[in-house]
């Protein structure tokens, strides 16, 4: 930062005060106003730039000038924080304090000027959601959008940046940002463990049949589970045999298990499902079917070679 001239300009600003002419508030408001513009006038004489913004803060919520607003600018520019004290000084130079004195005006480009040199750009780039929402310092920036690149601009030094998006783990980087000097992220954001979870249904012809998600639960003639994605130990018991298989969850997706077979009375004979599955898989009509997200290409039943498939025929 360049802050060699600030010690004349504040104390040019800091007898303005008197010099402006707005709208006359009531006695007491102007009154507090001008002792808070006091206030920030000794703690900026003194480098207590944090109080002065806290000050003068105050003093223009009540009594709109530019001088106040001039000084706070330049206690925004003594904290570090170039990008709050360009934003005040647009402020003033557009009127909406009050119209400033031509010295002041002359004064407030000269240190915008130099507060825009201070700031750094950044650019990110999001993938792996639509879109999210980005904070600088836990204060929100703006929304990425994937594929486009947001350009913010930052204070320089240590920036804490964050991006959150539903259903995606929080993204967060400390950021070294030097000044003038364009700071690019890559950021992609991954499916939580929520979002990851597939949704297994499991249903028998024979609504009395026990199902089994061996190790997770049973139930009879349906059962649903919210499941980790991963390879799971499928059992049926009726009363005409039992059965084993096995499926494998993809993330994110769900996964409808139909087990009809086509008669009954041979459910004892494993050879009677290979056969049986493989027949009804190519007959599409009824058997073992898995449904999923009709963007997955289609997979196997290791057992009974049966085709994952998007819907019922």
């Amino acid at each position: 930062m360049r802050l060699s001239w600030s010690a004349a300009m504040v104390s040019f600003c800091l007898t303005a005060w008197s010099l402006e002419c707005p709208a006359q508030p009531s006695s007491d408001v102007s009154k507090r106003a001008r002792e808070l513009f006091e206030q920030g006038k000794t703690a900026m004489s003194v480098g207590r730039f944090d109080e002065a913004r806290l000050a003068l803060s105050e003093s223009l919520r009540l009594v709109p000038k530019a001088s106040a607003a001039f000084n706070l600018a330049v206690a925004y520019r003594g904290m570090g924080q170039p990008k709050e004290a360009t934003e005040v000084l647009d402020r003033v130079l557009s009127g909406t304090y009050g119209d400033a004195p031509p010295e002041m005006q002359e004064q407030a480009e000269r240190l915008r000027s130099e507060a825009l040199a201070d700031l750094v750009p950044v650019k990110l780039t999001l993938a792996g959601a639509k879109r999210a929402t980005v904070r600088v310092d836990g204060v929100e920036a703006g929304h990425a959008v994937q594929g486009v690149p947001l350009k913010l601009i930052v204070n320089p030094g240590e920036r804490l940046v964050s991006v959150v998006a539903p259903m995606r783990d929080p993204w967060q980087k400390t950021v070294l940002a030097r000044a003038g000097k364009l700071t690019s992220l890559q950021v992609t954001l991954a499916l939580s463990a929520e979002a990851r979870m597939s949704t297994l249904e499991l249903v028998a012809k024979d609504r009395k049949a026990r199902l089994e998600i061996v190790g997770v639960g049973s139930g009879r003639g349906r059962l649903v589970r919210k499941l980790a994605p991963g390879k799971y130990q499928l059992r049926l018991i009726s009363a005409e045999g039992e059965r084993e298989s096995e499926v494998v969850l993809n993330p994110a997706t769900r996964h409808r298990v139909e087990l009809e077979p086509e008669r009954s009375g041979m459910l004892s004979s494993p050879w009677f499902w290979v056969v049986a599955g493989t027949v009804t898989a190519g007959a599409a009509v009824g058997g073992y079917f898995l449904f999923s997200d009709r963007r997955e290409e289609p997979v196997r039943d290791p057992v009974f070679g049966v085709t994952e498939t998007l819907g019922r025929f």
